[in-house]
């Protein structure tokens, strides 16, 4: 059988191989080979030199790349920052809540004056003062409606009072959720502040013994308050599960 030497129609892998018919082609082919390698590079350090061989590439990385990747001890010390800074809201002397109470108890003798001598047999019944979630001053306790809306209005007409009891639902709900040991350990919300927390209680009892106001120079005493809140806390809060 007679094989014939060219055949066009048998077709070869390696004609993909095969030099191109001019050179101009080689050359478009050549440059683009060349542009190619220009994104990855392989760098090699001389014979004789310590061996030292790299592999580089251009990496971009986004934002949100750097946030994943933002240290860890970075992330510890925001965090132990805020703790600290939510501690000394809630219970050092110079915190917020602190002295959004004593701008409350700054004001309450003053009120308690006026009601005396208007209504002398409300001052030793069992009312107390509640702040809703939005912010205004209601009177509670077994007493009667014209009673409680009579007190409900020497309280409101009293802004520097209500400001300071704005200021410590405020301050202590926003720093109580940093906190997580003492008074963060309790579920205390928006919604059920006003039955957690009797203002007047919370005046009344944080007035300092003699020592303590020839010490500070006040009556308003910032450890009263503490024992204070505590107490109430314990007697009418949930603490968060375990």
């Amino acid at each position: 059988m007679k094989i014939p030497h060219n055949d066009s129609s048998i077709q070869t892998p390696l004609g993909a191989l095969s030099k191109p018919d001019n050179a101009k082609n080689s050359q478009a082919q050549l440059s683009s080979t060349q542009q190619s390698l220009t994104v990855d590079q392989y760098h090699q350090t001389p014979i004789n030199a310590p061996v030292n061989d790299t592999y580089n590439k251009t990496l971009t990385i986004s934002a949100s790349q750097q946030q994943l990747t933002q240290p860890l001890q970075t992330l510890i010390d925001e965090s132990m920052h805020r703790l600290a800074l939510a501690t000394g809201n809630l219970y050092l002397p110079g915190g917020s809540v602190p002295k959004a109470v004593e701008r409350m108890f700054n004001q309450f003798s003053a009120i308690m004056t006026q009601i005396g001598k208007e209504q002398p047999d409300l001052l030793h019944r069992g009312w107390g003062i509640a702040i809703d979630s939005d912010g205004n001053l209601a009177v509670t306790g077994k007493i009667s409606e014209q009673q409680k809306s009579y007190l409900s209005e020497r309280l409101n007409s009293n802004e520097e009072f209500v400001e300071g009891a704005r200021q410590f639902q405020e301050n202590y709900l926003k720093h109580s959720q940093v906190e997580y040991k003492g008074w963060g350990t309790y579920n205390v919300n928006d919604s059920n502040f006003a039955d957690v927390f009797d203002l007047r209680e919370l005046v009344e009892q944080s007035a300092g013994d003699a020592g303590f106001k020839k010490t500070w120079g006040k009556t308003f005493s910032w450890l009263e308050l503490t024992d204070n809140i505590t107490s109430q806390l314990r007697r009418k809060a949930e603490k968060y599960d375990a």
